[in-house]
């Protein structure tokens, strides 16, 4: 099911699938063993694809037929309705954390999901959550270990 999927989005964007393993940094000879193989790519490769086609990982394995993602939030918008959830304010957060006030400022004047690895995972230690739950790629707080 991989294969026809990342096939049709191949034809949907004008693009061979050579092209894409290259633009993602992959060899030309992945995409014949994910052909040959009719195997899934590793959980990297998928999102770095879903990514690349703005599809989600769950049309890629055929587990949707939906290919449109919903509107894009950028993670700083996320990151900000957590905390306004859990009636969090940005000072108390900073003041815990460390992080400036002004970085939560400065996502509110300009939503973006251009921030540092090690700013998530500090404020998912605080917040007693998975990144992924920051960033959005669930919707399930939980740590699994």
């Amino acid at each position: 099911m991989f294969w026809e999927r990342f096939c049709e989005l191949c034809d949907l964007k004008s693009v061979k699938p050579n092209t894409v393993a290259a633009t993602l940094g992959l060899s030309n000879s992945v995409t014949t063993s994910w052909k040959q193989r009719n195997s899934i790519p590793s959980g990297e490769i998928l999102i770095k694809l879903a990514d690349y086609f703005d599809c989600s990982i769950d049309f890629l394995v055929g587990r949707t037929d939906e290919v449109e993602m919903p509107a894009k939030i950028e993670h700083s918008q996320i990151i900000l309705k957590i905390l306004e959830d859990r009636n969090l304010t940005p000072y108390q957060v900073a003041k815990e954390t460390g992080l400036s006030e002004s970085l939560f400022s400065k996502w509110k004047k300009n939503p973006t999901s251009e921030i540092a690895s090690q700013t998530l995972v500090l404020i998912a230690d605080y917040l007693s959550c998975s990144v992924d739950y920051l960033i959005g790629r669930t919707d399930k707080p939980a740590i699994y270990r």
